[in-house]
């Protein structure tokens, strides 16, 4: 699939969705998307070479040990650390490719002192996913859950879609790494790893829109995995690409016509463009999976992308706050519905309108016909 016509749909779908009705404003006693409360917090003041051992842990695309934290910090409790961005920042510098599965030994920033402050910290995440929380791109298995909570209602918004960018840096090396083990067409294996870099430069520009909002994006933390089988790669894009990663692409489009913020807008037209290539590039993959796969595997990842329609049509059941609409350009809940219909329908080979009722379910109307 050609990512210009992928594009060309995608913005004939976001426009025709553009004159959605608006639903309720959410209340005040609706949950909330999912943050990060911290329990307690310390600082410790650790080594150079500490400080590097534990970033180079973080930002492996393994992501780092369950206990690098406590183990560092000594204490058992501590499930969390932080070190100070200017360190973060020299580090990255050092470490281009540190997200790399064979990044190799990472080069240690030098510090002008002694020592580096670690925060030390225990945490638990609360709330839930809906429709004022972003919904950006390729989930990677094992992601954590970090959105902040405690920031200006845009500034969480775009930490939750900085943090999800990042998420996506894990799912396309990961991606990347099984491809050249199935010895998939090098096409497929150079999209991949360069899907990854430009989700590492979305998740620069989610974090300095964050950071505009009053807002601090954390990092993105992945539990390891083997490299999978083809089915299980295959079922997994049928899911994160298909269907999140192209409904993602059409919420940049929209995000691009629709925010109030010129900063906004220019950055979510150049993510939009890289996430239009990403959808396609998961109908390619599905393309390639499904000729090695045989017709029960097939049916069954028709049946997932189904249902990955259906979860992701329950995340909007509350309408995004207001200047989240108005300065983010999110669509109102009416609208991602409309979208996501649309989508089922003219690209996914799903059902074509999804009407809510009946309590707490969701109805699919319409006729499902193959894309």
């Amino acid at each position: 699939m050609h990512s210009l016509a992928l594009r060309a749909l995608l913005g004939s779908i976001v426009a025709a969705a553009a004159g959605a009705s608006a639903c309720t404003l959410i209340s005040k006693d609706d949950p909330a998307c999912p943050h990060t409360v911290v329990d307690k917090s310390s600082v410790k003041d650790v080594p150079p070479a500490t400080a590097c051992s534990v970033l180079a842990s973080i930002f492996s695309s393994s992501g780092a040990p369950n206990n690098i934290c406590s183990r560092t910090c000594g204490d058992s409790t501590v499930n969390d650390c932080q070190l100070p961005d200017a360190y973060v920042t020299a580090f990255r510098a050092a470490n281009p490719n540190a997200y790399a599965a064979d990044a190799g030994q990472p080069v240690c920033p030098t510090t002008t002192g002694p020592t580096v402050a670690l925060t030390c910290q225990e945490i638990h995440n609360e709330g839930t996913y809906h429709s004022s929380c972003p919904i950006d791109g390729r989930r990677p298995a094992g992601l954590e859950a970090v959105l902040v909570a405690d920031a200006p209602a845009v500034g969480r918004y775009f930490a939750g879609c900085a943090h999800l960018e990042a998420a996506s840096v894990f799912a396309f090396r990961v991606l990347h790494r099984e491809l050249r083990a199935h010895e998939a067409p090098r096409d497929l294996v150079r999209r991949a790893g360069r899907a990854a870099a430009e989700e590492v430069r979305h998740a620069a520009i989610m974090t300095e829109l964050a950071a505009r909002f009053g807002a601090t994006a954390l990092a993105a933390r992945v539990t390891s995995r083997p490299v999978h089988p083809v089915f299980e790669i295959a079922l997994e894009n049928a899911v994160e690409g298909l269907v999140r990663e192209t409904f993602a692409a059409a919420v940049a489009l929209f995000r691009a016509e629709n925010a109030s913020d010129a900063h906004v807008r220019a950055a979510m037209r150049a993510i939009a463009e890289d996430e239009c290539g990403h959808a396609a590039f998961s109908a390619d993959l599905d393309a390639w999976a499904r000729a090695r796969l045989d017709a029960r595997e097939n049916t069954r990842l028709d049946a997932a992308m189904r249902a990955a329609i259906e979860d992701l049509a329950a995340e909007f059941a509350h309408e995004p706050e207001p200047e989240v609409r108005r300065v983010a350009g999110a669509p109102s809940a009416a609208q991602a519905k409309r979208i996501l219909g649309m989508l089922a329908r003219d690209l996914l080979g799903g059902p074509g309108r999804v009407v809510f009722g009946h309590g707490h379910g969701q109805v699919w109307e319409g006729e499902a016909r193959s894309g």
